[in-house]
């Protein structure tokens, strides 16, 4: 039926694979590596420029390291295909590629890495591709607006409006209840 949902999974893979990776290979600590991913990450060689560096705290203090953004690329880059590559067996699992025509929406926090909807289109054969950002969040601090809390957002907006099914609204007390504490957690005062 029109609107319902096909299939859900579940893919083992995601940021923090990237963040290991990183922290793994420049022998710095995951918050360093992600850091780094979130500022200078980026996994489509369309996006890079010719002698871009940065500096990175390595483990044990001293000095920070400067290095190549290309660098990055190339510890970056097969992961994140690796990650698009099993969504797209996932995604195919349900049918063709070509039967998805509104195409493919990445969220979490990994959605937001320079490159990755570049990627996502290649690999999945020009697919239309975009990052899922959380809408109708009126009142909530604009980090919470980011592709990280979009399926969260979604599942608690879907609720708050009656959700689907005979049931919708069943629970709405505990959704509200629940954006409340959200808020709350998040620093804004709501309605």
């Amino acid at each position: 039926t029109k609107g319902a949902l096909v299939h859900t999974a579940v893919i083992r893979l995601g940021g923090g694979d990237l963040n290991q990776e990183i922290a793994r290979e420049l022998r710095i600590t995951l918050e360093e590596a992600e850091r780094i991913k979130v500022k200078y990450g980026c996994v489509h060689a369309s996006l890079l420029k010719d002698g871009e560096s940065f500096e990175a705290l390595r483990l044990g203090g001293g000095p920070p390291v400067v290095l190549q953004r290309a660098e990055l690329f190339s510890l970056l880059e097969p992961k994140a295909a690796e990650i698009v590559s099993c969504i797209r067996r996932e995604m195919e699992r349900v049918g063709p590629l070509s039967d998805l025509i509104s195409g493919l929406v990445l969220t979490g926090g990994g959605a937001s890495l320079a490159g990755l909807p570049e990627l996502a289109a290649e690999i999945c054969e020009r697919l239309p591709v975009r990052v899922g950002e959380p809408r109708g969040l009126g009142g909530f601090h604009s980090a919470v607006r980011r592709p990280g809390f979009a399926a969260a957002a979604g599942v608690a907006l879907l609720a708050a409006h009656g959700g689907i099914g005979p049931r919708s609204g069943a629970r709405l007390g505990l959704v509200g209840r629940t954006l409340q504490r959200f808020r709350k957690l998040t620093g804004e005062v709501g309605p």
